[in-house]
C-alpha cells in the first residue's frame, strides 16, 4: 500500500449508540478530515456495504457525473445480488420498480434518495451536513434529506456497477425490513428532523421525503382490511357494497386503470418483479405496524432502538423464523378454510350468490402471499442449506495458498 493509503482502525462504540454504520463512517471521516483541514472540492468519499463488490469500471462510470457542476454532492448507483432467484423474489430484493422506474424519476425531480451503498459523495458535502446521520437507523435516507437541505444535488447512474448478497433466511429478511421501517418512523416522529417541518425543503421535497412512511401506513391499513372483507361476507353474510351494473362498470374501469399504472413496464420481464413488490407489502404489513409502534414507544419513553445488522454467512442459519411465520400461517389456514366454506355454501344454495363468488375468489387470491412465504420457508431453506454445503465443500477443496 502506498503513502496515500490510510488505514483507519476500529473504534469503541458509545453506550446507547443507535447506528454503528454511521459511527464507523464518521470516525473514518474525522481521521481523514480534521476540523482545521480545508477540504478540496474534488475529493469524494466512496461508500460500500461489506457484502458489496464493485466492478472494475465503477469509478469510470460514476466520477464523470461530478463534472456536471460543483453542486453535485452525490452520485448513486443501483444494487443487485448474486444469490437472488428473480422467480422466487417474494421479498422484492431486486427492487426493479425502484431502481428502474422510481430512481430515474427522482433524479429528474432533483430528489436525493440515498440507499446506503454503491455511491460516491463529495467530501465537502458530507462534512458540511455533519457526517452520516446518527439520529436514525436509516442513515442513508436521512443523509439524502440532509444533503438536499444544504442545497446539494444528486445524479443517478442507471447501471449495475456492484454486486452484493441479499438476505436469504426468512428471519433476516423480516429483520432487515423492520429496521428500514423503524428508521423512517423515527424520523417522522422527531419534530427536529421530520421532513414536513424542514423549512429548507420545498413542499414537494417534504412530501417526497415523507412518502416512505405513507407507503408503510397504506400497506399496514389496506392489507388486513382487504383480508377481512371477504371473510365477513363468507362467514356472516356482510358485503360492504351493493352489486349493481354501475358499480361493476366503475370498479372495472378503476381496477384496469390502477393496474395499468402500477404494472407499467418497459420490458415484459419486469412484470413479475413488480408483482413481487405487491406480494412483499402483503407479507410485511404486520412488520410495518410493529415498527411504527416501536418507534412511538421509543419516542414516548425515551428508549433506544438498537441497530441489528442483517446476518450473513453461517450466522444467518441461527435465527428462527417462527416469530415471523405464525401470522402468514394463520392467515393461510383461515383463508383456505373460508374458501372451503364458500364452496359449501354455493353447493347448498346460498342466497347472496354474486357477493359470495367475489369473496371466494378474493380470499383465494389473498391466500397466495402467505402460501408463497410458507413454501419458501420450507423448500427455500432446504435449497439454502444445500447451497451453503456446496460452497463449503468447494472452498475446502482449494489449496491453502489460494
Amino acid at each position: 500500500m502506498g503513502k496515500e493509503v490510510v488505514y483507519v482502525s476500529g473504534r469503541v462504540r458509545a453506550p446507547g449508540e443507535m447506528n454503528g454504520k454511521s459511527g464507523n463512517l464518521n470516525n473514518a471521516l474525522a481521521q481523514i478530515y480534521p476540523k482545521e483541514y480545508a477540504i478540496p472540492g474534488n475529493e469524494v468519499v466512496c461508500v460500500f456495504d461489506a457484502d458489496q463488490v464493485a466492478k472494475r469500471d465503477f469509478f469510470l462510470k460514476t466520477l464523470p457525473y461530478f463534472d456536471a457542476g460543483d453542486d453535485i454532492g452525490m452520485v448513486l448507483s443501483p444494487q443487485c445480488f448474486h444469490n437472488l432467484n428473480l422467480h422466487e423474489d417474494i421479498f422484492n430484493h431486486s427492487n426493479i420498480h425502484f431502481w428502474e422506474y422510481m430512481q430515474p424519476g427522482y433524479d429528474a425531480l432533483g430528489f436525493i434518495s440515498c440507499t446506503g451503498t454503491n455511491f460516491l459523495v463529495r467530501a465537502q458535502a458530507i462534512m458540511e451536513v455533519g457526517g452520516s446521520p446518527m439520529y436514525t437507523m436509516t442513515e442513508d435516507y436521512a443523509l439524502g434529506m440532509e444533503l438536499k437541505k444544504f442545497g446539494w444535488h444528486c445524479r443517478y447512474v442507471q447501471e449495475y456497477l456492484a454486486i452484493g448478497e441479499a438476505p436469504h433466511e426468512v428471519r433476516n429478511m423480516y429483520q432487515q425490513r423492520s429496521r428500514w421501517t423503524k428508521g423512517h418512523f423515527q424520523i417522522m416522529f422527531n419534530p427536529k428532523v421530520c421532513p414536513l417541518f424542514q423549512s429548507q425543503l420545498s413542499w414537494g421535497m417534504r412530501i417526497l421525503y415523507s412518502s416512505g412512511v405513507w407507503a408503510y401506513m397504506c400497506a399496514a391499513i389496506s392489507t388486513p382490511t382487504f383480508i377481512i372483507i371477504p371473510l365477513l361476507t363468507i362467514w356472516i353474510g356482510v358485503f360492504p357494497l351493493v352489486i349493481s351494473r354501475w358499480l361493476t362498470l366503475g370498479l372495472t374501469i378503476y381496477s384496469v386503470a390502477t393496474q395499468m399504472v402500477l404494472y407499467y413496464v418497459r420490458h415484459p420481464n419486469h412484470t413479475e418483479a413488480l408483482w413481487f413488490a405487491a406480494v412483499a407489502n402483503s407479507l410485511l404489513w404486520w412488520t410495518y405496524i410493529k415498527a411504527c409502534w416501536r418507534a412511538i414507544t421509543a419516542k414516548l419513553f425515551c428508549s433506544v432502538i438498537t441497530f441489528k445488522a442483517t446476518a450473513k454467512g453461517p450466522g444467518k442459519l441461527e435465527n428462527s423464523a417462527f416469530r415471523d411465520l405464525w401470522l402468514p400461517g394463520l392467515s393461510f389456514i383461515l383463508l383456505m378454510v373460508s374458501v372451503g366454506v364458500a364452496i359449501w355454501q354455493l353447493f347448498t344454495g346460498a342466497s347472496i350468490l354474486s357477493p359470495l363468488c367475489i369473496s371466494m375468489l378474493w380470499a383465494l387470491y389473498n391466500a397466495i402471499p402467505p402460501y408463497l412465504i410458507l413454501h419458501f420457508a420450507i423448500f427455500g431453506r432446504v435449497r439454502a442449506h444445500y447451497h451453503n454445503a456446496c460452497c463449503d465443500a468447494c472452498l475446502s477443496s482449494l489449496p491453502p495458498s489460494f
